[in-house]
């Protein structure tokens, strides 16, 4: 806020956005910069029509997710890349968290959510890609996102 025309945010619930627009509004009226102060997240996104979605996206959420951590011990690691962890109760629950999915409706709820919890102005920015994760199925969920979500939003 005290730097910047915007901030972005990553990992976030409506809740934790809440609390960090706040904190960023604070310090760039608190710095006395005047004109717009942009909100954005990035976060992944995966829209389909079923109720098993999370068991769809899931180990693949994880992958991306477990990689970022994994990359500062994997700078001078030699061989094969490990594999990641395997998921626990506690870290579904942190992981379910992350990411918005469910069927369209329920992602332009969520996003619409998140728009409400930046204060009514938001630039959602979705990741659509999960690595290793069939590409006819990736397809189908950006095509979902495009045709049921995004029109939904306007």
């Amino acid at each position: 806020g005290r730097l910047a025309d915007g901030f972005m945010a990553t990992e976030v619930t409506p809740a934790t956005l809440t609390e960090q627009v706040e904190i960023a509004r604070d310090a760039h009226a608190r710095a006395g910069r005047e004109g717009a102060f942009a909100i954005s997240v990035h976060l992944p996104t995966f829209a389909w029509p079923g109720d098993d979605v999370w068991e769809l996206v899931r180990p693949y959420h994880w992958y991306v997710s477990w990689k970022y951590d994994d990359m500062d011990g994997a700078r001078h690691r030699a061989g094969d890349p490990p594999t990641a962890p395997e998921i626990d109760d506690s870290l579904d629950r942190s992981l379910r968290e992350q990411i918005v999915l469910g069927r369209p409706d329920e992602v332009a709820g969520r996003i619409r959510e998140l728009a409400d919890a930046a204060g009514g102005d938001l630039h959602f920015i979705a990741r659509l890609y999960y690595p290793g994760m069939a590409p006819e199925v990736q397809r189908e969920a950006m095509r979902i996102f495009a045709e049921e979500v995004a029109p939904a939003l306007r």
